[in-house]
């Protein structure tokens, strides 16, 4: 059996705040699902 990332779904990835919590998220080992009001503002998924 593989083992999964866990998933987190960041509203407002965009924003001030989820921006920088979104890649640390990321970096800690967290599959990064953002959602923002437009494609230009999304952050890097893993």
């Amino acid at each position: 059996m593989s083992e999964r990332k866990p998933v987190v779904l960041v509203t407002g990835a965009s924003g001030f705040v989820g921006r920088h919590v979104a890649p640390e998220l990321a970096r800690e080992g967290w599959s990064v699902r953002p959602a923002v009001r437009s494609p230009e503002g999304s952050t890097t998924r893993s």
